[in-house]
């Protein structure tokens, strides 16, 4: 199942991890219409929802004791680039 889960997140959502930051840039096939799932990077969670030309972010603090966003950031990259 952990095959399946990369083919899906790592393929069709096209998630990439670089040094400092996830990139995203999805190729969705024509079949599938949407697409989501939460993530942990660098120890903050992420949803992430990805509806045909539209993609969805939300960052869930997990550290109540964080205020705010540090360490990540996310970029998406055209398809195609």
């Amino acid at each position: 199942l952990g095959g399946i889960w990369q083919a899906f997140i790592y393929g069709f959502c096209g998630l990439g991890t670089k040094k400092n930051y996830l990139e995203l840039c999805p190729r969705m096939p024509g079949n599938i219409k949407k697409i989501g799932f939460k993530i942990y990077y660098c120890s903050d969670l992420f949803e992430i929802s990805i509806e045909n030309k539209s993609v969805s972010l939300k960052y869930i603090p997990v550290n109540k004791k964080r205020k705010k966003l540090v360490q990540s950031s996310v970029y998406f990259r055209k398809k195609g680039v």
